[in-house]
């Protein structure tokens, strides 16, 4: 069943969202780290996340005391369709500027991505 919905997310859901896509099986504690937020607010997104229908908590395979973090069939669904509209908008802002400026644009984003890479900062 395909996502018919607009999904509306706040950017922390779609950034709490894409960790756990990356992540299968990511506990709470890790996903508030990973997020910069505290445990309780992570507990709390998580809730709304789950009862939206977009993730489901279970017992971790490897250690039973803890829960883990997935994304559900639509969970995964909205991010595609989110991440779809995204790239669509960028490809249009991209075909409507000179190309001289997008070669500065990609040599800037070269830097940006060598800086980042000297960091945790984006991991």
């Amino acid at each position: 069943m395909a996502y018919s919905g607009r999904p509306r997310l706040s950017s922390l859901q779609l950034r709490a969202l894409t960790v756990i896509r990356r992540s299968p099986g990511i506990n709470l504690t890790r996903l508030a780290e990973v997020t910069g937020t505290a445990v309780p607010a992570t507990s709390r997104l998580c809730d709304r996340l789950e009862a939206g229908g977009l993730l489901n908590r279970g017992r971790n395979v490897e250690n039973r005391r803890e829960v883990g973090l997935i994304l559900t069939p639509q969970g995964h669904e909205s991010i595609a369709y989110l991440f779809s509209r995204r790239a669509a908008a960028l490809r249009e802002v991209l075909r409507a500027m000179p190309a001289e400026r997008r070669h500065c644009l990609l040599v800037g984003l070269r830097a940006f991505t060598e800086a980042a890479e000297c960091t945790d900062r984006f991991s």
